[in-house]
């Protein structure tokens, strides 16, 4: 049996480098006879090596201000909601925030999430209104998972979020 995993990066830019570096090193892991892992990005600039879902590069700010973008946050919804159906994905990672609550306005959680925690983080209800939800009111579906890259983006994420602590 191979599990599919699909590793979703939020953003390739020379800001975030180090991040991608993280997720090529977890693309390379999973690349075995039992994971067949893709490597996506969601925004991305005219020289980025790794793919996204739509013909023209999508700049971060983008999902940083959805409302301000409607059109363009619709058509990636769509274009990474029939990705999903047609690789019928086992598994999505993703890098922060931005990408999580994505996932989370499309498909209700129907993959299991990991989402990487790369440094202090806080749910800011005005830009994750989806994950600041779920900070107030934790989904009794246990299929997001957490991972900090250090104990203390961890102990940062559990005093600002107490009631989702990784179990």
């Amino acid at each position: 049996m191979t599990i599919r995993v699909l590793n979703l990066c939020c953003e390739q830019s020379s800001a975030s480098s180090s991040i991608s570096h993280v997720h090529a090193a977890i693309s390379q892991a999973l690349k075995s006879s039992d994971f067949k892992c893709d490597h996506r990005v969601i925004c991305n600039d005219l020289h980025a090596d790794t793919p996204g879902f739509l013909s023209k590069p999508i700049d971060f700010k983008t999902l940083r201000r959805p409302r301000k973008h409607p059109v363009i946050v619709y058509r990636l919804k769509q274009a990474i909601k029939a990705y999903l159906a047609e690789n019928q994905i086992d598994c999505v990672i993703t890098d922060g925030l931005y990408s999580t609550e994505l996932l989370f306005q499309i498909q209700k959680l129907n993959q299991p999430i990991c989402t990487i925690f790369h440094g202090d983080t806080h749910l800011n209800r005005r830009h994750l209104p989806r994950l600041s939800k779920y900070a107030k009111d934790p989904p009794l579906d246990k299929n997001w998972q957490r991972i900090f890259v250090s104990e203390q983006a961890k102990t940062y994420f559990e005093k600002r979020h107490p009631y989702l602590k990784q179990d």
